[in-house]
């Protein structure tokens, strides 16, 4: 779907969305982006507990957040 600034969501019911523009991104940005929805099923905002999770998953996940700021924009 068309979710306009947003790479994807995850609502109250836990329903995953997903730009249809991630199928641009290289597979690790996917990886994240996925990685980010599944986790907000568990835990709702972007607390420490949060990133924490999503760092078990993806140790490098800061880069890759960095990245996607930078250049996700440009797509």
């Amino acid at each position: 779907m068309d979710l306009g600034f947003r790479w994807g969501s995850c609502s109250a019911d836990g329903t995953l969305n997903f730009h249809w523009r991630i199928m641009q991104l290289p597979p690790q940005m996917i990886d994240f982006i996925v990685v980010h929805e599944l986790t907000h099923i568990k835990v709702p905002d972007h607390s420490t507990t949060f990133w924490k999770l999503v760092g078990l998953a993806i140790p490098d996940f800061e880069t890759r957040r960095k990245w996607l700021q930078q250049k996700g924009g440009e797509l």
